[in-house]
């Protein structure tokens, strides 16, 4: 990249944030009339602006915790049990499973927890996604630790919808351009003050200091 290229590179970062500034109303550079009236379309209201770094963040979020969940389903894919059918008491065939993974809630509280410390609120993800089931609203620690927790969908299902989930936020994160750092460099301009013993109000004099490593 040639110094030319960075120059203009430089100035279209510095044209855009000052454009930015004129219409935020919390800068010094606000300016009213400029200032649109924000207009939403349903899929953008309460969402950041694409591409902003709040919703590049966001997005890193979603990864992580979708990540997280698959976890979740699949510590409890191997250490649960299958769940039994219900059957008439008449019927002499072998009893067999249902297809529904169920684990006790302390068990696989003494099991994730050395995993990671969100075990809850990652469990109410995955019920809200309709990957697991539990009949409460909230866990607590030995008060439920015999509620039972069911996986409500084979692994291999769960793994593609996260998976393809975290593959679509990839694809559509907003690549944010870092702005090129300008290295400091010390001011050589004297400090200026107005003089105290002026006698003209409208007297421009000022009373200019030198800095003491250039005196």
């Amino acid at each position: 990249m040639s110094f030319l290229d960075i120059v203009s590179k430089f100035n279209q970062q510095a044209t855009s944030h000052s454009q930015s500034q004129s219409l935020n109303p919390f800068s010094e550079r606000f300016e009213q009339s400029r200032s649109p009236s924000p207009r939403f379309s349903r899929e953008e209201y309460g969402k950041p602006i694409a591409g902003s770094k709040t919703d590049l963040r966001g997005r890193k979020a979603k990864t992580h915790i979708c990540r997280e969940i698959l976890e979740l389903c699949t510590v409890i894919h191997d250490v649960g049990t299958y769940k039994a059918k219900k059957r008439d008491p008449d019927d002499s065939d072998d009893e067999q499973d249902d297809g529904t993974i169920i684990v006790s809630f302390g068990e696989l509280f003494q099991i994730y927890t050395k995993i990671s410390d969100k075990v809850v609120g990652l469990l109410i993800a995955a019920k809200r996604r309709g990957f697991v089931y539990f009949d409460r609203e909230i866990l607590f620690q030995r008060r439920d630790d015999d509620v039972l927790i069911a996986l409500m969908k084979p692994i291999e299902e769960i793994s593609k919808i996260l998976k393809d989930d975290i593959n679509q936020t990839n694809q559509t994160t907003a690549k944010v351009e870092p702005k090129p750092v300008i290295g400091k460099t010390k001011s050589n301009k004297t400090k200026c003050t107005k003089s105290a013993n002026s006698i003209n109000p409208n007297d421009t004099m000022t009373d200019c200091t030198v800095p003491i490593d250039q005196a």
